[in-house]
């Protein structure tokens, strides 16, 4: 091989391959210069990368956040009929029969709430919103003691003045609304069976903490 010709090709590789290590063969001083160009022509420093979304929060802590803005139904009747002397079973029979367990059901007749209180008898009390969970259940509570306690302990005539008013208990029973004896016809259905517990399996273990103005919406 001619001596001459390979010494060319040598120093021609030579002359066209920067040694490595070399600014212009560096790819990371090459990145230096052209952040350091584009901070200069911005007049400011490049954007920082933005942090990487957190994963989404746990299904179990969104249960346990999604339960703190809730009422607890079962504990605050067992709690409320315990506090005014009446049996749970009776006052989650009057939840089951007046909303089905529904902080913001409504009757035709304007009645409000777990309990259905008329809005005298909720301003009567000093209930603001009847709409109010712990509120309503507390004065709907207090009212079947009070109508217990005038009625001699009487189940009957006490559903029958919370459905209808005291007022129809001076009338016979042929004379009383369909509505009241369908209303006592329930109560002597649901709260026997209601015993021991077992009305949980028919009102919802929490619901919406409400209020009159989220019940509107």
């Amino acid at each position: 091989m001619n001596i001459h010709w390979l010494t060319s090709v040598v120093c021609l590789f030579l002359v066209a391959v920067p040694a490595i290590g070399s600014a212009a063969g560096n790819p990371y001083e090459e990145l230096r210069r052209e952040l350091a160009r584009a901070r200069t022509q911005s007049g400011r420093d490049i954007a920082p990368i933005a942090a990487p979304v957190p994963p989404s929060e746990p299904a179990a802590k969104r249960e346990v956040r999604r339960r703190e803005q809730q009422l607890d139904l079962h504990g605050a009747i067992v709690e409320i009929a315990e506090k005014n002397g009446i049996p749970a079973a009776l006052l989650a029979t009057i939840v089951v029969i007046e909303s089905s367990g529904d902080p913001c059901a409504v009757s035709r007749a304007g009645a409000k709430g777990l309990t259905q209180l008329m809005p005298a008898t909720a301003s009567r009390s000093g209930l603001r919103d009847a709409y109010e969970p712990g509120g309503n259940l507390d004065t709907g509570a207090k009212l079947i003691r009070e109508l217990l306690d005038k009625n001699e302990g009487r189940l009957l005539a006490a559903a029958a003045a919370y459905n209808a008013g005291e007022g129809v208990l001076n009338r016979t029973w042929r004379q009383w609304p369909a509505e009241t004896r369908d209303y006592l016809d329930k109560i002597l259905r649901y709260y026997p069976q209601y015993t021991d517990d077992r009305w949980k399996a028919r009102l919802p273990r929490y619901i919406a903490d409400a209020s009159a103005a989220s019940c509107r919406q």
